[in-house]
């Protein structure tokens, strides 16, 4: 994010055209994602697979506003965003975008194939968080008391009981009716804290 293709072994300031400051920021296995205070996403990093949302596989040095989304936008603010080893989410109070890498079903789209530009993931409502881990993803609602996953599943981390690979979301029923506060996942496993 610095504009060079070099390590970096000290802390260096990142610069952003931006009129909004920086609520959180998500880290793939190589891209970076960004998101401001009033909902403009930002990435930069390699995109072999799209997974910075361009519409291209082309490399950026910098932040980048993710021009795709804003045609979404006019109906949806952006509150979340997630990466995983090459792909990115993001989601609003009503729907949940993904692109990048759609190996293993990663993207939630009923299928593998990437997708250069943010699209929308059907089946999921009144989404409230989102957390990914290498190859799969898992989204909450509160308001629905209710979760979904999909993706990579080969050591059960989607919760569904069997390990097959999900290519669209899918209801955990064991977490369903209870609220999720909080939730998180790593390269093959998820972690959900719940309150009954």
């Amino acid at each position: 994010g610095t504009g060079l293709e070099e390590d970096e072994t000290y802390p260096k300031s990142i610069k952003y055209t931006s009129a909004g400051n920086i609520d959180s920021i998500a880290c793939g296995r190589s891209h970076n994602c960004l998101l401001t205070e009033n909902g403009d996403v930002y990435t930069w990093g390699c995109n072999f697979f799209g997974q910075l949302g361009h519409g291209d596989n082309k490399d950026r040095n910098e932040p980048t506003f993710v021009q795709n989304i804003l045609e979404a936008k006019a109906q949806v603010e952006i509150s979340e965003i997630a990466c995983g080893s090459d792909f990115t989410v993001a989601l609003s109070h009503t729907c949940v975008f993904s692109w990048g890498s759609g190996k293993k079903g990663a993207l939630g789209h009923g299928d593998e194939k990437d997708r250069f530009l943010p699209t929308k993931v059907d089946g999921v409502k009144n989404p409230t968080g989102i957390a990914c881990g290498a190859h799969h993803a898992i989204v909450w609602s509160k308001s629905n008391r209710s979760m979904y996953s999909w993706g990579n599943n080969g050591s059960g981390q989607l919760g569904l009981g069997h390990t097959d690979t999900v290519l669209k979301p899918s209801l955990i029923e064991s977490l369903n009716g209870q609220t999720t506060l909080c939730a998180g996942a790593g390269g093959a496993h998820t972690i959900v804290v719940t309150f009954e």
